[in-house]
Order: C-alpha cells, then sequence, then structure tokens
C-alpha cells in the first residue's frame, strides 16, 4: 500500500463531482494469492485487511478512499463485489470510497 494522487477525470462520475482536480487516496499496489491457495477466502482476508489499514491511514492522512489497478477484466470483476468502481476512460483503475470503506469493516 501506498499514498497516492489521482486525477478526479479517473473517479467514477458520482464521486468525480465532489472533489478538485486531483485527490489524495491510497493505493494498494499488489494483491494475490498462489494458485494452489485460492478459492479459500485467503484473498477476501487480505483486501478487508487492507480495506482497514487504508481506514487508519484515512484517519490520519485525509484520503478519499482506496484505489488499485486491477490486472484484468476478471479481476476487476473481483474487487467489484466488495464496491470498488471504474470509469469508462479508465476501466481497470478501481476506486473504493472511505463511507464504503468504513460500512464494510464495521458492519
Amino acid at each position: 500500500m501506498t499514498l497516492c494522487e489521482v486525477q478526479v477525470d479517473n473517479l467514477p462520475p458520482r464521486w468525480a463531482k465532489k472533489y478538485p482536480d486531483v485527490v489524495p487516496g491510497v493505493k494498494l499496489a499488489r494483491l494475490a494469492v498462489s494458485k494452489e491457495f485460492q478459492k479459500q477466502g485467503i484473498g477476501s482476508i487480505l483486501l478487508v485487511e487492507s480495506m482497514k489499514r487504508a481506514k487508519v491511514i484515512a484517519d490520519n492522512a485525509g484520503v478519499i478512499g482506496l484505489f488499485v489497478d486491477a490486472k484484468s477484466f476478471e479481476v476487476k470483476k473481483y474487487y467489484q463485489r466488495f464496491g470498488f468502481e471504474g470509469t469508462e476512460e479508465n476501466p481497470l483503475l478501481l476506486f473504493l470510497p472511505l463511507s464504503t470503506i468504513s460500512d464494510l469493516i464495521e458492519s
């Protein structure tokens, strides 16, 4: 995970209109599970832990959410199950707003 800046043009439209030209975020650089351990919920556990860490960072650094570059459209579908959204301009750059993160980790 790392801090990042993203142009609002790369946010889903309903979020882009809420922010200035550039927004701060947390970027999940790489998340993978070895093939032999896939389909066991490990990826979900790692992703939820990443969300928790993003929330801690947001509480201290003022970011708007978590960003991830999906490796493929198949991987994009995985992230979308957790509420990540993309845009037509950059469909593999996905965004999960802080409000959604809070809802997910507090439930």
